[in-house]
């Protein structure tokens, strides 16, 4: 029903948040293809200028969650059902 995309990294500038946060506002009004993509962010805040752009990111692009940080095991479990893994560092 939908593609699972999940990016596993702290908000800070190495791991290049703000490049999956202007990915998520280029598929706002979803992607060309029939499949709508549903992006799941988890890690905590290291830079809370970048945690306020990943709340104003999910207040604008509902398929764009950021959960914070997560134990390893739900993590991993996330890893396991998702689609596609972003690196963006």
């Amino acid at each position: 029903r939908h593609l699972r995309a999940l990016m596993v990294g702290h908000l800070r500038d190495e791991k290049d948040p703000l490049t999956l946060m202007a990915a998520a506002r280029l598929l706002r009004d979803g992607p060309p293809s029939a499949v709508p993509i549903r992006i799941d962010h988890i890690g905590d805040a290291l830079d809370p200028a970048l945690g306020a752009a990943a709340r104003v990111t999910m207040r604008e692009c509902p398929a764009y969650r950021w959960l914070g940080g997560l134990p390893h095991e739900a993590t991993r479990r996330r890893m396991q059902r998702a689609h596609l893994l972003v690196h963006a560092s």
